[in-house]
Protein backbone atom coordinates (compact mmCIF):
# COMPACT_ATOMS: atom_id res chain seq x y z
CA UNK A 1 0.00 0.00 0.00
CA UNK A 2 1.32 3.13 -1.08
CA UNK A 3 1.24 6.40 1.43
CA UNK A 4 0.80 9.41 0.24
CA UNK A 5 2.87 12.68 1.88
CA UNK A 6 1.12 14.65 4.01
CA UNK A 7 -0.15 18.00 3.27
CA UNK A 8 1.81 19.84 5.54
CA UNK A 9 5.53 20.94 4.11
CA UNK A 10 7.95 20.84 7.22
CA UNK A 11 11.12 21.90 7.91
CA UNK A 12 12.74 19.31 10.08
CA UNK A 13 14.65 21.53 12.84
CA UNK A 14 13.94 19.78 15.75
CA UNK A 15 14.16 16.44 16.85
CA UNK A 16 10.57 15.40 16.38
CA UNK A 17 10.91 16.49 12.86
CA UNK A 18 13.67 14.59 12.31
CA UNK A 19 11.91 11.29 13.81
CA UNK A 20 9.00 12.10 11.66
CA UNK A 21 11.16 12.55 8.62
CA UNK A 22 12.94 9.26 9.60
CA UNK A 23 9.46 7.74 10.05
CA UNK A 24 8.78 8.90 6.44
CA UNK A 25 11.53 7.13 5.09
CA UNK A 26 11.04 4.07 6.20
CA UNK A 27 7.14 3.84 5.30
CA UNK A 28 8.45 4.31 2.08
CA UNK A 29 10.65 1.77 2.27
CA UNK A 30 7.56 -0.36 3.43
CA UNK A 31 8.81 -0.51 6.75
CA UNK A 32 5.09 0.18 8.30
CA UNK A 33 6.04 -0.77 11.69
CA UNK A 34 9.25 0.32 12.28
CA UNK A 35 8.26 3.65 10.73
CA UNK A 36 5.21 3.59 13.54
CA UNK A 37 7.91 3.22 16.38
CA UNK A 38 9.69 5.93 14.75
CA UNK A 39 6.57 8.39 14.47
CA UNK A 40 5.86 7.44 18.55
CA UNK A 41 9.23 8.61 19.36
CA UNK A 42 8.95 11.53 17.42
CA UNK A 43 5.68 12.24 19.28
CA UNK A 44 8.19 11.77 22.65
CA UNK A 45 10.86 13.75 21.31
CA UNK A 46 8.02 16.57 23.02
CA UNK A 47 9.57 19.32 21.13
CA UNK A 48 7.07 19.60 17.89
CA UNK A 49 5.83 23.19 16.75
CA UNK A 50 1.98 23.07 16.02
CA UNK A 51 1.98 21.77 12.86
CA UNK A 52 4.83 19.21 13.22
CA UNK A 53 2.55 18.31 16.11
CA UNK A 54 -0.46 17.86 13.85
CA UNK A 55 1.79 15.76 10.76
CA UNK A 56 2.98 13.23 13.64
CA UNK A 57 -0.58 12.54 14.44
CA UNK A 58 -2.02 12.43 11.12
CA UNK A 59 0.88 10.43 9.75
CA UNK A 60 0.25 8.57 12.42
CA UNK A 61 -3.19 7.49 11.52
CA UNK A 62 -1.61 6.76 7.99
CA UNK A 63 0.64 4.38 9.11
CA UNK A 64 -1.95 2.40 11.14
CA UNK A 65 -4.57 2.47 8.59
CA UNK A 66 -1.78 0.61 6.43
CA UNK A 67 -1.37 -1.40 8.81
CA UNK A 68 -5.25 -2.05 9.53
CA UNK A 69 -5.32 -0.94 13.06
CA UNK A 70 -8.88 0.85 11.66
CA UNK A 71 -9.53 2.07 15.50
CA UNK A 72 -6.11 3.67 15.98
CA UNK A 73 -6.16 5.13 12.55
CA UNK A 74 -9.41 7.35 13.21
CA UNK A 75 -8.11 7.84 17.12
CA UNK A 76 -5.20 9.41 15.81
CA UNK A 77 -6.38 11.25 12.53
CA UNK A 78 -9.37 12.43 15.00
CA UNK A 79 -6.38 14.23 17.15
CA UNK A 80 -4.90 15.80 13.87
CA UNK A 81 -8.29 16.98 12.64
CA UNK A 82 -8.14 19.24 15.84
CA UNK A 83 -5.02 20.42 15.59
CA UNK A 84 -5.07 20.91 11.98
CA UNK A 85 -9.03 20.95 10.92
CA UNK A 86 -7.93 21.26 6.83
CA UNK A 87 -6.42 18.21 6.47
CA UNK A 88 -6.48 16.58 3.43
CA UNK A 89 -5.45 13.62 1.88
CA UNK A 90 -6.31 13.22 -2.09
CA UNK A 91 -4.24 10.97 -3.23
CA UNK A 92 -3.81 8.28 -0.14
CA UNK A 93 -5.44 4.80 -0.56
CA UNK A 94 -9.27 4.01 0.14
CA UNK A 95 -8.51 2.58 3.21
CA UNK A 96 -6.59 5.35 4.71
CA UNK A 97 -9.34 7.96 2.81
CA UNK A 98 -12.18 5.75 5.08
CA UNK A 99 -10.33 5.99 8.45
CA UNK A 100 -9.57 10.03 7.68
CA UNK A 101 -13.59 10.33 6.80
CA UNK A 102 -14.55 8.13 10.18
CA UNK A 103 -12.66 10.96 12.20
CA UNK A 104 -13.91 14.01 10.73
CA UNK A 105 -17.46 12.65 11.21
CA UNK A 106 -16.57 12.13 15.30
CA UNK A 107 -14.68 15.97 15.16
CA UNK A 108 -16.92 19.12 15.31
CA UNK A 109 -16.14 22.69 15.91
CA UNK A 110 -12.90 24.57 14.24
CA UNK A 111 -10.73 22.31 16.07
CA UNK A 112 -8.19 23.87 18.97
CA UNK A 113 -7.98 27.72 19.48
CA UNK A 114 -5.59 29.24 22.23
CA UNK A 115 -6.33 32.55 23.64
CA UNK A 116 -3.74 34.31 26.19
CA UNK A 117 -3.82 37.64 27.77
CA UNK A 118 -0.94 39.32 29.55
CA UNK A 119 -1.23 42.33 32.27
CA UNK A 120 1.38 44.24 33.95
CA UNK A 121 1.37 44.90 37.43
CA UNK A 122 3.37 48.45 39.10
CA UNK A 123 6.36 46.19 39.93
CA UNK A 124 7.14 45.43 36.17
CA UNK A 125 5.94 41.68 36.56
CA UNK A 126 4.01 40.23 34.11
CA UNK A 127 0.82 37.76 34.59
CA UNK A 128 -0.52 36.38 31.43
CA UNK A 129 -3.63 33.80 31.83
CA UNK A 130 -3.87 31.29 28.77
CA UNK A 131 -7.30 29.55 27.60
CA UNK A 132 -8.12 26.79 25.17
CA UNK A 133 -11.03 25.66 23.69
CA UNK A 134 -12.02 23.24 20.53
CA UNK A 135 -10.19 20.51 22.53
CA UNK A 136 -12.69 17.37 22.45
CA UNK A 137 -9.64 15.08 22.78
CA UNK A 138 -7.96 16.11 25.73
CA UNK A 139 -4.94 16.82 24.28
CA UNK A 140 -3.61 19.49 25.98
CA UNK A 141 -1.90 19.49 29.37
CA UNK A 142 -0.49 22.91 29.95
CA UNK A 143 -0.09 26.07 28.68
CA UNK A 144 3.52 27.46 28.06
CA UNK A 145 4.20 31.38 27.50
CA UNK A 146 7.29 32.39 25.41
CA UNK A 147 9.68 35.67 26.10
CA UNK A 148 12.40 36.93 23.57
CA UNK A 149 15.52 37.58 25.07
CA UNK A 150 18.57 38.64 22.96
CA UNK A 151 16.77 37.24 19.94
CA UNK A 152 15.99 34.05 20.95
CA UNK A 153 12.24 32.60 22.81
CA UNK A 154 12.93 31.59 25.61
CA UNK A 155 10.32 29.63 27.64
CA UNK A 156 9.03 31.37 31.63
CA UNK A 157 9.08 29.11 34.42
CA UNK A 158 5.69 30.89 35.60
CA UNK A 159 3.30 31.89 33.17
CA UNK A 160 1.34 34.05 36.63
CA UNK A 161 4.06 36.25 37.30
CA UNK A 162 7.63 36.79 34.75
CA UNK A 163 9.50 39.52 33.44
CA UNK A 164 10.95 40.58 30.48
CA UNK A 165 12.97 43.10 28.58
CA UNK A 166 11.77 46.23 26.67
CA UNK A 167 10.44 46.02 24.56
CA UNK A 168 8.43 43.15 25.85
CA UNK A 169 6.87 40.41 23.28
CA UNK A 170 6.13 37.45 23.90
CA UNK A 171 3.08 34.27 22.65
CA UNK A 172 1.78 31.22 24.17
CA UNK A 173 0.87 27.83 23.04
CA UNK A 174 -0.78 25.22 24.86
CA UNK A 175 1.32 21.88 25.28
CA UNK A 176 0.69 18.30 25.26
CA UNK A 177 1.84 15.83 28.00
CA UNK A 178 5.12 15.61 25.97
CA UNK A 179 5.83 18.96 26.11
CA UNK A 180 4.61 19.34 22.22
CA UNK A 181 3.29 22.46 21.27
CA UNK A 182 -0.50 21.79 19.84
CA UNK A 183 -1.64 25.86 19.25
CA UNK A 184 -0.37 29.00 19.71
CA UNK A 185 -1.68 32.30 20.71
CA UNK A 186 0.47 34.75 19.07
CA UNK A 187 3.71 33.37 17.09
CA UNK A 188 7.34 33.83 17.00
CA UNK A 189 7.09 36.38 13.61
CA UNK A 190 3.77 37.94 15.32
CA UNK A 191 4.00 38.20 18.84
CA UNK A 192 2.51 40.50 21.43
CA UNK A 193 3.97 42.90 23.09
CA UNK A 194 3.18 44.31 26.58
CA UNK A 195 2.66 48.13 27.22
CA UNK A 196 5.77 49.14 30.12
CA UNK A 197 3.67 50.45 33.29
CA UNK A 198 3.30 54.49 32.85
CA UNK A 199 5.79 56.05 34.57
CA UNK A 200 8.66 53.35 34.86
CA UNK A 201 11.41 52.90 33.03
CA UNK A 202 12.54 49.22 32.70
CA UNK A 203 16.10 48.75 32.76
CA UNK A 204 17.24 46.97 29.11
CA UNK A 205 20.63 46.13 29.74
CA UNK A 206 20.58 43.40 32.55
CA UNK A 207 17.94 40.22 31.95
CA UNK A 208 16.25 39.43 34.85
CA UNK A 209 16.42 35.47 36.21
CA UNK A 210 12.92 34.79 35.34
CA UNK A 211 13.16 35.06 32.02
CA UNK A 212 16.14 33.37 31.24
CA UNK A 213 15.74 30.52 33.52
CA UNK A 214 15.41 27.28 31.73
CA UNK A 215 12.19 24.92 31.60
CA UNK A 216 14.76 21.58 32.47
CA UNK A 217 11.62 19.31 31.35
CA UNK A 218 7.73 19.45 30.44
CA UNK A 219 7.70 15.35 30.73
CA UNK A 220 6.34 13.50 33.53
CA UNK A 221 8.83 11.68 35.69
CA UNK A 222 8.06 7.99 34.29
CA UNK A 223 9.64 9.80 31.10
CA UNK A 224 12.88 10.87 32.60
CA UNK A 225 16.22 8.51 32.95
CA UNK A 226 16.88 9.73 36.97
CA UNK A 227 13.81 7.53 38.42
CA UNK A 228 15.63 4.65 36.46
CA UNK A 229 18.66 4.97 37.29
CA UNK A 230 17.60 5.70 41.09
CA UNK A 231 16.08 1.98 41.35
CA UNK A 232 19.12 0.94 39.72
CA UNK A 233 21.26 2.48 42.49
CA UNK A 234 18.94 1.17 45.25
CA UNK A 235 18.72 -2.83 43.85
CA UNK A 236 22.35 -2.55 43.28
CA UNK A 237 23.19 -1.61 46.52
CA UNK A 238 20.77 -4.55 48.01
CA UNK A 239 22.65 -6.73 45.85
CA UNK A 240 25.70 -5.70 47.89
CA UNK A 241 24.50 -5.81 50.57
CA UNK A 242 23.69 -9.46 50.28
CA UNK A 243 26.84 -10.67 48.46
CA UNK A 244 28.58 -9.05 51.32
CA UNK A 245 26.39 -10.63 53.86
CA UNK A 246 27.35 -14.26 51.49
CA UNK A 247 30.85 -13.28 51.66
CA UNK A 248 31.07 -12.63 55.56
CA UNK A 249 29.48 -16.13 55.98
CA UNK A 250 31.87 -17.87 53.86
CA UNK A 251 34.71 -16.03 55.39
CA UNK A 252 33.20 -17.43 58.82
CA UNK A 253 32.39 -20.90 57.60
CA UNK A 254 36.00 -21.01 56.21
CA UNK A 255 37.65 -20.10 59.51
CA UNK A 256 35.15 -22.60 61.16
CA UNK A 257 36.33 -25.52 58.44
CA UNK A 258 40.14 -24.48 59.28
CA UNK A 259 39.75 -24.99 62.74
CA UNK A 260 38.16 -28.83 62.64
CA UNK A 261 39.88 -29.95 59.53
CA UNK A 262 40.23 -33.21 61.00
CA UNK A 263 36.54 -33.65 60.24
CA UNK A 264 36.17 -31.82 56.63
CA UNK A 265 37.65 -32.94 53.03
CA UNK A 266 39.86 -30.72 51.64
CA UNK A 267 37.21 -30.33 48.40
CA UNK A 268 35.17 -28.17 50.81
CA UNK A 269 37.41 -25.88 51.55
CA UNK A 270 38.36 -25.59 48.29
CA UNK A 271 34.42 -24.86 47.34
CA UNK A 272 34.14 -22.92 50.18
CA UNK A 273 37.01 -20.53 49.52
CA UNK A 274 35.99 -20.19 45.67
CA UNK A 275 32.55 -19.40 46.85
CA UNK A 276 34.20 -16.64 49.17
CA UNK A 277 36.07 -14.99 46.56
CA UNK A 278 33.43 -14.80 43.96
CA UNK A 279 30.89 -12.90 46.24
CA UNK A 280 33.80 -10.63 47.32
CA UNK A 281 33.88 -9.40 43.32
CA UNK A 282 30.20 -9.65 43.60
CA UNK A 283 30.24 -7.27 46.06
CA UNK A 284 32.09 -4.76 44.83
CA UNK A 285 30.69 -5.37 41.25
CA UNK A 286 27.00 -4.22 42.96
CA UNK A 287 29.02 -1.39 44.66
CA UNK A 288 30.41 -0.03 41.86
CA UNK A 289 27.20 0.04 39.88
CA UNK A 290 25.32 1.55 42.83
CA UNK A 291 27.17 4.51 42.72
CA UNK A 292 27.54 5.26 38.87
CA UNK A 293 23.80 4.69 38.50
CA UNK A 294 23.13 6.71 41.63
CA UNK A 295 25.95 9.97 39.95
CA UNK A 296 23.72 9.50 36.71
CA UNK A 297 20.84 10.02 38.54
CA UNK A 298 21.51 12.98 39.91
CA UNK A 299 22.13 14.76 36.59
CA UNK A 300 19.19 12.93 34.90
CA UNK A 301 15.97 13.60 37.40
Amino acid sequence: MRLTPLVLALICSSAAGDKLAKAKAQAGALEYPTALRAVREALEAGDANPDETAAIHAFTGELAAALGDRELARAEFSRALTLNPKLELPNASPRIRDALADARKRVSGAGLDVEAKSTRAADGSVSTAVVWTGDAFSLAAAARVYVEFNGTWVPVPDSKKWTCLEPCRWWAAAVDAHGNQLARAGRPDAPFVVAPVQGTKVAESTAPAAAVAPVVTSRPWYQRPGPYFTALAVVSAGLAAYFGATFAGNQQRLLQLEANRSQHYMSEAVALDASRKLNYGLMFGAIGLAVVAAAVAVFTW
